[in-house]
């Protein structure tokens, strides 16, 4: 059995799959072939292939660390960006599963991975690892799907937050110390109101004259 390439009678040419067995016909020995039109299959794998070159060109080129693993934690393949955002190689990532990216003591992890479980994605910020335990934060995109062999998938893609997340948490630290600030100022000037309201009322009292209470007492 084997696959070539033949011409029909227009002389275009398509793909077979053709099949020889050798018998004996009128006490002669003969060849004789079936073939099986497999144009249509050669044009599927083709099509496969080229999706699999643009994938594959995607997934190495891209800015942003990308893995693909399974829903219970292996890693199956990281891109270079990976590598470079986790200080690992693909082997060692492969070999440490979740573990080895992801920060696992990370209180939001279980509801990521449930929402994910639900919806079939999940996006949002998770804490993640380096090689050699560094914590950063991490923004994530997470999806499940189905591969060519029909077994479960997933894909991640991770980008380094932690700069944004310091600013953010920078802006929160200020904007908190703002707020104590004027509760501040707000207590001592209603102090020091209530202590000038207390010596006006005393002065009042110290004077006989209608006029200079009236205007005290206005005050």
């Amino acid at each position: 059995q084997r696959e070539m390439r033949v011409l029909r009678l227009d002389r275009t040419p398509f793909d077979v799959e053709a099949q020889s067995t050798s018998t004996v016909y009128d006490g002669r020995p003969v060849f004789i072939t079936a073939m099986r039109d497999i144009s249509e299959r050669k044009r599927s794998e083709a099509a496969l292939r080229a999706s699999e070159e643009s994938y594959r060109a995607l997934f190495d080129s891209s800015l942003d660390a990308i893995l693909l693993t399974t829903p219970d934690g292996l890693i199956l393949a990281a891109n270079g960006a990976a590598c470079r955002l986790f200080a690992q190689t693909e082997a060692e990532m492969k070999q440490g599963g979740r573990g080895a990216v992801v920060d696992l003591s990370d209180p939001r992890l279980a509801t990521a991975l449930a929402e994910r479980a639900r919806n079939g994605h999940f996006s949002g910020e998770l804490g993640f690892v380096r090689k050699g335990g560094e914590r950063f934060s991490g923004e994530v995109s997470s999806a499940i799907f189905t591969d060519a062999d029909g077994q479960a998938r997933t894909s991640m893609i991770v980008r380094d937050v932690s700069l944004r997340t310091r600013a953010r948490d920078a802006l929160q630290g200020a904007l908190r110390e703002k707020e104590a600030l004027l509760k501040e100022v707000h207590h001592r000037v209603k102090n020091n109101l209530q202590l000038v309201h207390s010596l006006l009322r005393l002065e009042t009292g110290r004077h006989a004259q209608p006029e200079v209470k009236q205007v005290l007492r206005a005050m």
